[in-house]
């Protein structure tokens, strides 16, 4: 009987060992779990004071072991009267009983999601946290303990903000290219017009002069009919000269001129391009180093960018957009600007191609005349293209153009090489 009795007790005791050790093991996995997860820990209990955290709270919060409890979340407690900086997405104070272990406590709820900016001391700045409170009730259901779980966000939030800002000043740039576009137009339209006056007004006075040198031949030697016709052909002159003048008009050389790796700048301006022709078109780039130009970069971006609206407006349900920029290239044949200069010396060329709806011959003659579109009036100047000749013969190059129905478009602009080999 006694015999059997120690059995029993002996074979308890093995089994309350192994509880224990299960139990060790337990405590090991999650204290390990615990200390490992870069996720911070938090433990309030039922009065609000921090029980357990782990090293991953320490490190988010910024705060030593022994300032742990400035955390505190019960009655009466408060975060920043301890020192402690926290503050709501919006810059403002955090109320205490917004806390979210606080909140927890009172209300019994869990608080998800909660995203705070926290510093622990005045010269530091914010770390921004989101933390999440979970209650934890007793078999009557009574809460016994919140466990907080807390993300630290600080880079995830400064680069949402670079992202931001790098997206204001792309649209900053696309605005300056817009106005720069904008008023390439106006010059070569004030040029155009100029140009176009000065054509029929001095074909006018050369038929007034023509005329009144008729009429001198007939006229006496003397008398003051003859003065006042000499006075009429000497002011046809004038006019004359006057028109001669304007037939020559051109805008103003290019400022601002600087030395430009192609290369490198098509890479730069490439986002502005993408917000421009949209997502549903791709956009390739293909740069050859070395593509040295002397150019007002602002100036040929929104020449490039005009191409490009050029492109989306040719494929409107969507396709492939094309840039090469090539040193040293072959010439190729296409139809020009408005005059057919072409330059010797070596050069580089800037393709832009499109797969769009290409162009018939009798439009691709015409594309650099002033005011000629094949849009609708509302829609269309008929100053873009002339205003990218403009820009690009300010710089001493020239552009050609291919195209074909069906078969999209293909515009190469010729800019001489700043560092000819």
């Amino acid at each position: 009987m006694v015999r059997d009795r120690v059995v029993v007790e002996d074979g308890r005791d093995r089994e309350l060992e192994a509880l224990r050790a299960g139990h060790r093991l337990l405590e090991e996995r999650y204290r390990l779990l615990h200390d490992r997860i870069s996720q911070g820990v938090l433990v309030h209990d039922r009065e609000g004071r921090v029980t357990s955290w782990n090293a991953a709270a320490a490190r988010i919060f910024g705060l030593q072991d022994a300032e742990i409890s400035l955390l505190g979340a019960g009655r009466g407690a408060d975060v920043s009267a301890t020192g402690l900086e926290v503050i709501q997405e919006d810059g403002s104070e955090l109320p205490m009983e917004e806390f979210p272990p606080t909140k927890a406590l009172r209300t019994g709820r869990g608080e998800a999601g909660v995203f705070l900016g926290f510093r622990p001391r005045p010269a530091e700045p914010y770390r921004w946290i989101q933390m999440q409170a979970v209650p934890r009730r007793d078999d009557e259901g009574r809460v016994v303990e919140v466990v907080t779980l807390v993300d630290d966000l600080t880079e995830l939030r400064l680069a949402h903000r670079a992202v931001r800002e790098s997206e204001e000043r792309l649209i900053a740039q696309e605005d300056l290219l817009h106005r720069e576009l904008a008023n390439a137009q106006k010059m070569e339209a004030v040029g155009m017009l100029a140009r176009r006056f000065a054509h029929d007004f001095n074909n006018l006075m050369m038929t007034v002069a023509g005329y009144t040198q008729i009429l001198l031949s007939e006229a006496s030697s003397a008398g003051s009919m003859r003065d006042d016709l000499l006075e009429i052909d000497r002011a046809a002159q004038r006019a004359t000269a006057i028109a001669r003048r304007l037939l020559v008009f051109r805008p103003p050389p290019q400022r601002g001129a600087e030395l430009v790796d192609l290369s490198r700048a098509l890479v730069k301006i490439r986002p502005v391009l993408q917000r421009t022709i949209g997502d549903s078109i791709d956009l390739r780039v293909d740069a050859e180093p070395g593509t040295l130009v002397r150019v007002n970069m602002t100036q040929l971006t929104a020449a490039l960018l005009n191409l490009a609206l050029n492109s989306r407006e040719a494929m409107p349900s969507g396709g492939t957009l094309a840039i090469r920029c090539r040193a040293h290239a072959p010439l190729e044949t296409g139809s020009g600007g408005a005059d057919e200069e072409r330059p010797s010396d070596d050069h580089v060329v800037l393709e832009v191609m499109d797969t769009g709806m290409g162009m018939p011959p009798e439009v691709q003659s015409r594309i650099f005349e002033p005011f000629f579109t094949t849009k609708l009036q509302s829609d269309g100047s008929g100053l873009g293209l002339p205003a990218v000749d403009g820009v690009v013969r300010r710089t001493g190059g020239w552009i050609d153009v291919e195209s074909e129905l069906g078969r999209g478009t293909t515009v190469r602009i010729y800019l001489p090489l700043a560092c000819p080999s």
